[in-house]
């Protein structure tokens, strides 16, 4: 998180918890719907901003490389197969998640969304109970980051089930397993235990089930 994100975090909390700023104090009582939604998308980053530790590994030792040595051949024998299952069973993949799609929605300016501390936020229209968001989510400026943000349409609500940002050339993409507790028009449509992933392209979002 950069500076101007901590600001941004500690003033939601203020006014989401009391002067303290802690959970517990207020219930998010004093933010609408958009604005919990990036309290908790905040709240999730500083949670999870530390640093990975470095893996030390051990040299392999002189007896274990020489019985490596020894399988190699038979290693390489199985990789041949194993790669050819792997290119059989990536070509079926592929071949299903093209017909895995359910919907190509636009997204769109919204005034629910405007002021809510997303930058430059556009939304869906109601999705099933959901509504996807596209917001700048940090790096250069010229270029920055795009996430998605899956949240319940419910203007009562604002809870982000999901997010996702691009990494790089990949898209943003965010996923989620249908559950219990969300909206019921999803779980009508799709049933729980279904997977759904949520892709942005350009101005409009794919959305695909894992379906067979």
């Amino acid at each position: 998180m950069d500076e101007s994100e901590r600001s941004e975090l500690a003033d939601l909390r203020r006014r989401a918890y009391g002067r303290g700023g802690e959970e517990g104090r207020g219930a998010e009582a004093g933010l609408d719907a958009p604005a919990r939604a990036r309290l908790r998308l905040l709240e999730e980053r500083a949670a999870t901003g530390g640093q990975a530790r470095p893996v030390v590994v051990d040299p392999v030792p002189r007896r274990a490389a020489a019985r490596i040595g020894r399988r190699a051949v038979v290693l390489w024998a199985a990789s041949l197969v194993l790669t050819a299952a792997a290119v059989l069973a990536a070509a079926s993949w592929f071949s299903s998640a093209a017909d895995a799609d359910v919907a190509v929605l636009p997204l769109n300016a919204t005034q629910r969304w405007a002021g809510s501390g997303f930058a430059e936020a556009v939304a869906t229209d109601d999705f099933s109970g959901l509504t996807v968001v596209r917001s700048e989510g940090g790096g250069p400026a010229d270029d920055p980051d795009l996430c998605l943000l899956v949240v319940a349409t419910a203007p009562s609500d604002g809870n982000v089930l999901v997010d996702g940002c691009s990494a790089g050339s990949f898209p943003a993409t965010a996923q989620l397993t249908v559950a219990s507790g969300m909206p019921d028009a999803l779980v009508a449509r799709f049933g729980e235990g279904r997977g759904l992933r949520f892709t942005l392209d350009g101005d409009t979002v794919t959305v695909q089930t894992d379906a067979p």
